[in-house]
């Protein structure tokens, strides 16, 4: 059951990942994502993540540019790891829990930067 709840997870994030990317592909020839973690255990998550994009084009160092700090390890460390990662210009915040969606979806909203994650901020 841990398994297939680890890849809806995956699926939704990809398909998301995917849709911001598409939306913005005619803008620039690469993209910079801030990845914010809450926990180590997510971490397959956004390798399995980063061999989507490979597979759909997007190549780590030469189209694509990811920031992660690592996880935060704590729910209280999430909002200063957001704010560092939007200072940095990225174009999309994957956000790699709940928590850490609903951590970063207000504050990249209120600087025009893309979103993805598993929560809203409406």
């Amino acid at each position: 059951m841990k398994i297939a709840n680890r890849m809806s997870v995956f699926m939704a994030l990809s398909l998301l990942i995917l849709t911001e990317f598409t939306a913005c592909q005619a803008k620039a020839d690469s993209f910079t994502v801030g990845v914010l973690n809450l926990s180590q255990d997510l971490d397959p998550a956004l390798d399995g993540c980063k061999a989507g994009m490979t597979e759909l084009g997007y190549v780590e160092g030469q189209n694509l540019t990811y920031i992660y700090h690592g996880p935060t390890g704590s729910i209280s460390g999430l909002e200063a790891e957001a704010e560092l990662l939007l200072e940095q210009e990225i174009d999309l915040l994957l956000a790699l829990s709940t928590p850490a969606a609903l951590t970063g979806s207000p504050l990249a909203d209120r600087t025009g930067r893309r979103r993805s994650g598993g929560a809203s901020a409406s």
